[in-house]
């Protein structure tokens, strides 16, 4: 029975964690929503920038947030997102998937780590408390969310 017990509480806990917000960034689900509909088209100005101007629709799914204990999006300084992109119109499939930190304020920018420098540039951009989810294996799949965007664009 305490080993029943166990697993059941265990199960309610991982549960919890995937489903309801409860890992590191800990961002509520409104919130997230809210805050990557502001950051995705300033995702986008910066890669169609770092891509020679090309038109790029994005997806962004928020994984964490500054101040930790924001709770709307008034109080977010910075939001840290996984973004994938596509070009759009160019006739090639080109995308890319990317975390990246969006400061928000008067002067937004965007910050995302470099090939050759990947996981120098998380340390630098990506707090501790978030740095495991700013590698590759939590990328989220936004495949569909991507071809909803460039429909929206185009």
């Amino acid at each position: 029975m305490v080993a029943l017990t166990v697993v059941a509480a265990t199960t309610v806990l991982l549960h919890t964690r995937l489903f309801s917000g409860g890992g590191p960034g800990e961002v509520p689900a409104v919130l997230a929503s809210e805050v990557s509909a502001q950051v995705t088209p300033l995702v986008e100005q910066h890669i169609s920038a770092a891509w020679s101007g090309d038109r790029i629709g994005c997806a962004t799914r928020v994984f964490g947030v500054e101040p930790a204990a924001a709770r709307t999006p008034a109080d977010v300084r910075t939001a840290y997102v996984w973004a994938q992109c596509t070009t759009i119109g160019t006739g090639i499939d080109s995308g890319t998937v990317l975390p990246a930190a969006v400061r928000l304020g008067p002067a937004p920018s965007v910050d995302t780590p470099q090939d050759g420098s990947y996981a120098a540039d998380v340390e630098r951009i990506f707090p501790p408390r978030l740095r495991d989810l700013a590698y590759g294996d939590t990328r989220p799949d936004l495949s569909a969310a991507v071809a909803a965007r460039v429909a929206a664009l185009d």
